[in-house]
Formats: C-alpha cells, sequence, structure tokens
C-alpha cells in the first residue's frame, strides 16, 4: 500500500504558486523593511518548480521561512541553497520524515538505493550535456539501468516497486521518472536522509564504463579520447597538420585517424553525455571532471585507461598517415 500518492498533478501547480504569494504577501506585511516584490516572481518560479506539483512540499518550507524569529531573507537563502543550513535547523523536518518512512519499508533497500543514485547520475549528466534530452531516451529505463547494474532482466522493477509514489517505471524501454524534485535532495543530503544517504561518485564510473565498453566504436574512441586530453599539453603553434597542435577540433582529429570529416561525430556520438562537441573547427572538449580523472585512472577505467605516452606516438605517427591517405584505424 502506498503511504502517500507523490504523483504530480499539473493542474495544482496554479495552487501552489497562490499559496505561495499569500504566504510571502503575509510576510511583506509583518516585515515593512521588506521590498513589496520580494521575493520577486523568479523566486517563487523556482519554488513551484521544485514542489513538482505537491502541496507538502509548500507547506514544509513556508512555516520554516515565516518563522517569526529569524530573518526571512536568511531562511529563504538556506531553502535556495544559498546559504549553508545553521545547527540545529531542519527545513524539511515534515518531508524528511516521509520520505524516511517510504525508504524504510522498501523491501529491497539497499538495491534500491543504488538503482536511485543511477538514476539521479545519468539525470544529471543529461542536465549538463550539450546535446537535447531525447539523444539520451532511454539511458533511465528498467532495461538500461539494469544492463548498467548487471542485474537480471526485471529486478529494477521488482527493487522499485515499493517506491511507486515517488517514481514512476512505466514499460521496461521508458525512463523512470522522478515525481518529486525534492526527493533526490533528501537522498543526496546525509543530514536529512542518514542512513538513507546514497553516494554517486563511484556511479558516475559505472555509466562512463557501460556507453564505452557497448560502443562498436571502443577502441577508437579510447584513442580520440587521448587525443583530446593530450591536445591541453600541447604547444598553440601549427604543425605539419596545418592546425595549431593544441587543438582537438573533429576537423583535426578526423586528419590523426585518417577518417573523412563526418566520420568522427558518429565515432564519438555514443558518449557524447560525457563531451561537448560543436562543429568541426571548434574542439571537443571533456565535460566533467570525474571523466577526465577516470580515464587516467587506471584502477577505474581497466582497459579503457587513457595512455597519454600512447596518444603521444599516435599524434607522432598522424602526418605520415595523412601524408599518402591511409585508412588508419
Amino acid at each position: 500500500m502506498s503511504i502517500m500518492d507523490l504523483r504530480e498533478d499539473t493542474l495544482v501547480h496554479r495552487d501552489i504558486r497562490r499559496y505561495f504569494k499569500v504566504k510571502f504577501e503575509e510576510i511583506r506585511t509583518k516585515d515593512t523593511y521588506l521590498p513589496q516584490d520580494w521575493p520577486g516572481e523568479d523566486v517563487v518560479d523556482q519554488l513551484v518548480d521544485k514542489a513538482s506539483g505537491q502541496f507538502i512540499y509548500a507547506t514544509t518550507i513556508m512555516p520554516y521561512i515565516m518563522f517569526e524569529y529569524r530573518s526571512p531573507e536568511e531562511r529563504l537563502a538556506v531553502i535556495r541553497g544559498l546559504l549553508g543550513k545553521p545547527p540545529g535547523d531542519e527545513p524539511y523536518q515534515n518531508l524528511d520524515e516521509l520520505y524516511s518512512l517510504i525508504v524504510r519499508n522498501a523491501n529491497r533497500q539497499a538495491d534500491m538505493l543504488q538503482i536511485m543514485a543511477l538514476i539521479i547520475t545519468i539525470n544529471r549528466l543529461i542536465a549538463t550535456a550539450n546535446a537535447p534530452a531525447d539523444d539520451f531516451a532511454q539511458l533511465c529505463s528498467p532495461q538500461k539501468l539494469g544492463d548498467i547494474l548487471g542485474l537480471v532482466k526485471g529486478d529494477v522493477r521488482r527493487c522499485l516497486l515499493d517506491m511507486h509514489s515517488v517514481v514512476n517505471i512505466g514499460d521496461d524501454y521508458r525512463d523512470i521518472q522522478i515525481y518529486h524534485k525534492s526527493f533526490p535532495d533528501f537522498l543526496l543530503d546525509p543530514s536529512r536522509s542518514k542512513e538513507f544517504n546514497i553516494k554517486i561518485d563511484d556511479m558516475h564510473d559505472r555509466v562512463y564504463l557501460h556507453l564505452i565498453r557497448t560502443s562498436r566504436h571502443r577502441d577508437i574512441i579510447r584513442q580520440v579520447l587521448g587525443q583530446v586530453i593530450n591536445a591541453r599539453s600541447m604547444p598553440p603553434e601549427v604543425d605539419i597538420l596545418g592546425t595549431p597542435a593544441n587543438s582537438s577540433s573533429p576537423r583535426r582529429l578526423a586528419s590523426i585517424f585518417g577518417l573523412e570529416h563526418d566520420e568522427l561525430g558518429r565515432v564519438v556520438s555514443d558518449i557524447y553525455l560525457m563531451l561537448d562537441v560543436r562543429d568541426d573547427d571548434q574542439d571537443i572538449r571533456i565535460r566533467h571532471t570525474s571523466f577526465l580523472d577516470f580515464l587516467l585512472d587506471r584502477s577505474r577505467s581497466g582497459e579503457l585507461f587513457v595512455d597519454i605516452d600512447e596518444a603521444r606516438l599516435t599524434l607522432r605517427h598522424a602526418p605520415i598517415r595523412s601524408i599518402f591517405n591511409t585508412e588508419g584505424m
């Protein structure tokens, strides 16, 4: 049985906005030093978005902000993550108690938390990717999550059976959706989730390993990444390839590997989640420090480890391959 239905109802957004505006007006009435437009429509929009159609979020944070012995501006800043939480403060107490109860009642709690950590990790990577979110469809599907975690078919759905009040599982090929935006915040904050706190650092490695290992371009991807990293330490002078040696543009990399310029985009498309790839003459960038650290740490990346010396040797041979127009890799 569901403890509480936390699924988002878009029809409630308007009422939540009205609730916030009424409560902020009450605060301004008592604290006349506040500007008449405080806290501003953009802040109200942020709070409505964070509520995800759930009044429990709104009715949890507003009493905290309205506490008469503290500055409402400072308390709102705490809610927005602009200020650290003062010792002893529990701005989300009611919400945290509800989430703790939901997680505690999960039958496969450890497995469920691991799956949630992976979903949160992937969603964060997608949010910062230089590509439409649709390009990464099904990365959070039960089937794909099971593949990444090495679970037997159907296990992701089984592990989340008790979580249907906070996640929408759908079918095996549809991305799992987290209903409430504050649920990941709860799981990631040890002061709130306590024994249910999740760590997502190692989940990054699982995603990186899976995306590269399952690509049919795995070997050349590794070498392309070597040149992207190598370019960072090269001098800016133009070399025999006709481009600056510290460049990692698709056009230059295609020359190094004897590819047509449009081939390189197809080669690296499987790892767009971790790269910033724009046009043929703009450098390819690694988006996340965690991905760079992963590639340079053999204990983490294993056979995908990027050897900089090997990358420099490949670059040294590139002009010969370019001159004789050989196919390369």
